[in-house]
This record gives C-alpha cells, structure tokens and sequence, in this order.
C-alpha cells in the first residue's frame, strides 16, 4: 500500500532527523499526512503518532510529548499494544534524563500509568494459562520502575500481586509473590 511507502520514507527521514532540519521537517510532514489519512487507533496510526512525538523529542518538545502521552494514556491505556508502549516508555525515559523538573514528574507518573496497563493486558491474556499468566505478571510488575509510582499506584501493584499470591500454583510462584509484596511495601 502506498501509506507503508510514505511510512517507510518518513522513517528514513527520522533517523536523520538529529542532523538535518530539512530531514526533520520532510518526517513530519509525511507522519502528519499519514495521522490524517490512517484510521484511529489502528496499527499504522498507533506507529505514526509515536514517530510524531519521537520527532518532537529530537528537538526537546517535552510539553507536547508529555500531552500526547498522557491524553493517550488517560483514554486508550494498552496504547496500541507492548511495542507502543515500548517506545513510549523510551520517550519518557528520555524526558526524565532532559526534562525539568515538573516535566520529569510528569514523565514518572505517565510511566507508572504504561507499566500498569501492560500489566493489566497480560492479566486479560486468554491465551495464557494459569500459571504463564503469573509468571509473566510478576515479572512484568518486577520489572517496572517502582521507585516512582505514587501510593495509589503501589496500592494498584499491591492489590495485583496479593491477588496472584492467593491463587499461586506453585511454591516458585508464592515466593516470588511474596518477596515482590515486600518490595512493594505490603
């Protein structure tokens, strides 16, 4: 399709993006065609948006990144799906290392929200079994950045991981539950 030529052209053009002004702009203008002309919340659409804010963290658009982000999390939380999220999260990450300080806590508190609905998709997994889906769960939560949530989103991991306790199949399993809830602070 003629969209997957211009995405891939737009692509080419991001990577030059950090040298090139011109490279810069002709990324833009073909990811801001392309929001325009994909559906919503399709695969494609979901790739182009994250180009667009990645193209706006080259030149330190942390603000709109930040708005972005966060409207996106506050209304469609899976954000198309673990590779979005992904990129996502790199973005953030970016923001925590060159953001103010409100921007960083800002950053924080988007990152809690992104860990969380990756979570919250593994535990909705229906092709899972029992066991993988605790598996996957814990480490999900394990691995997450949990020096910076708020209470409410510890409560929100807590309440995960209790629940996995209470219904561990195996003793791996509970202990790993259980040592995770002490970090948690449960």
């Amino acid at each position: 399709e003629y969209w997957t030529v211009r995405l891939h052209l737009a692509k080419a053009a991001k990577e030059l993006a950090a040298d090139s002004e011109e490279q810069w702009t002709r990324a833009m203008t073909i990811f801001v065609e392309l929001h325009k002309q994909l559906e919503e919340y399709s695969e494609g659409w979901w790739d182009v948006t994250a180009s667009i804010a990645e193209l706006r963290d080259i030149r330190g658009e942390h603000d709109d990144t930040l708005l972005v982000v966060g409207r996106y999390v506050a209304t469609r939380p899976q954000l198309g799906g673990p590779a979005i999220r992904s990129r996502y999260l790199q973005l953030l990450k970016q923001i925590l290392k060159r953001g103010s300080k409100e921007q960083r806590s800002k950053a924080l508190g988007l990152a809690v929200q992104i860990e969380l609905a990756g979570v919250e998709e593994l535990r909705n997994d229906r092709q899972l079994e029992a066991a993988a889906k605790q598996e996957r769960v814990l480490r999900a939560i394990g691995s997450a950045r949990l020096d910076y949530g708020t209470d409410a989103d510890m409560t929100k991991f807590r309440e995960i991981v209790k629940e996995v306790l209470g219904s561990a199949m195996d003793d791996r399993t509970r202990q790993e539950a259980q040592e995770l809830l002490k970090k948690l602070g449960g």
